[in-house]
């Protein structure tokens, strides 16, 4: 003979009900990214009236950086030493190199080197998410050089502290 047997049970038998909580965090770090146009300058003329008056040219370097941030922007010297008097940096070419340099500031009486920072301004397009500032170097081909024709380039390494 088969016994079955069969128990009903309510829901609240089956268990209970258990919980806890879970920890949520972020880091939010700081940073800048940096940005930079192309520092070109018009043709040089060695052999005319233009040589005996030094070349200028200009470029922006931008940087979009966290709120809180305090950023200092620092140029290398580039590839090449001078090769003239007057100037720290040299373009290297084909017909060999051309001196140049970067400055802080427009009069371009103070050269921006490793150790220097140059001066922001925030701009316009801030907001309190992120904040932009942009910069302007000023960059100037000393006058007199005697150099062949041809195309003449340097890398100068910008980079941002913050």
């Amino acid at each position: 003979m088969a016994l079955v047997c069969s128990i009903a049970l309510s829901p609240g038998a089956l268990g209970g009900t258990n919980s806890t909580t879970i920890f949520v965090s972020a880091t939010v770090v700081s940073s800048c990214r940096i940005s930079t146009d192309t520092l070109s300058f018009s043709d040089y003329h060695p052999g005319d009236a233009n040589a005996h008056s030094p070349l200028d040219a200009t470029a922006t370097v931008t940087l979009t950086c966290s709120p809180g941030v305090e950023p200092a922007v620092r140029l290398s010297e580039g590839e090449n030493p001078a090769r003239t008097a007057g100037a720290t940096r040299a373009m290297s070419g084909d017909g060999g190199y051309l001196s140049y340099d970067i400055f802080i500031d427009p009069n371009r009486t103070d050269v921006w080197t490793g150790n220097k920072t140059g001066a922001l301004s925030l701009s316009p397009a801030s907001s309190a998410a992120l904040r932009q500032y942009q910069m302007t170097m000023y960059g100037r081909i000393p006058a007199g050089q005697r150099v062949p024709p041809g195309a003449y380039h340097d890398t100068v390494k910008v980079s941002v502290d913050f």
